[in-house]
């Protein structure tokens, strides 16, 4: 969460994906922000060489209303958020889902099609290493202290807005790299540490298909968010399981 001239980047954020606050999917969600595990703020230089001081962590909300089964009104859910432009706000506001089992014929709403302010939608490959890092690391940064949840956060920025190699591929992730990438240049050093190392098993990863069991919130005028709806193994017996069948079924968009 971004913190910086005006209170608009001072937080996560939810908000209307459309005038009037409603969203034009019938899968929609009413969420309201209320409050983050972080260890303090980082500063972050973007691709675009923008720096700004940015707090990092895990976010917390309670469903306020729902159409989805999956998440029950009244009940309460930890995201990490994909979004540096947007605030948090502690009312409701309305949300779309984007996840790979919501991938229909009527709309690309996969992870891969959740927007990225200033830049297209995250793509196939991003998806890939945002779903690795979720069933791998998801567990200790929900359940371990602000530490975790800030590394976590970072290593989800590092991978959404480090800019695609030749080809459309994921680009160096490495939070310290040089000018024209992402790169965390201040801010806890064993948090940073941390997140690097998560990042360099990424990397070293055959990539699987994304996760059903990912959830992207997403609005137009809104900060994004990420959650994963069942507790994934602890990081290293998740790693393992990723390692050996990851890259052995390429993710496929459902088409009737």
């Amino acid at each position: 969460m971004t913190r910086t001239r005006t209170n608009g980047l001072a937080m996560m954020a939810v908000a209307a994906a459309s005038v009037g606050g409603m969203v034009s999917s019938a899968m929609a969600i009413d969420l309201t922000y209320t409050g983050i595990q972080s260890l303090g703020t980082y500063r972050i230089s973007m691709p675009s060489n923008a720096e700004n001081h940015v707090f990092a962590g895990r976010m917390s909300f309670s469903v306020t209303s729902s159409s989805d089964p999956r998440f029950a009104t009244g009940s309460s859910i930890f995201t990490f958020c994909t979004d540096l432009q947007q605030v948090a706000i502690g009312s409701p506001r309305t949300y779309e889902f984007y996840s790979n089992q919501d991938d229909t014929p009527a709309g690309d709403r996969g992870i891969d099609d959740l927007p990225t302010p200033g830049s297209p939608p995250m793509g196939m490959e991003k998806a890939q290493a945002v779903s690795a890092l979720y069933q791998s690391r998801f567990f200790e940064a929900t359940t371990g202290g602000a530490m975790m949840a800030s590394a976590f956060q970072l290593a989800l920025w590092e991978i959404v807005f480090e800019p695609n190699a030749a080809g459309g591929g994921l680009g160096t992730l490495d939070l310290s790299s040089g000018a024209g990438s992402f790169r965390v240049t201040q801010g806890d050093a064993s948090a940073r540490s941390l997140a690097q190392t998560w990042l360099d098993e990424i990397a070293g990863l055959n990539l699987g298909p994304v996760s059903d069991q990912l959830i992207g919130f997403g609005s137009s005028v809104a900060q994004d968010q990420i959650t994963l709806i069942a507790i994934p193994l602890p990081g290293a017996a998740a790693m393992a399981v990723i390692g050996l069948f990851g890259g052995a079924v390429a993710r496929r968009r459902f088409r009737g």
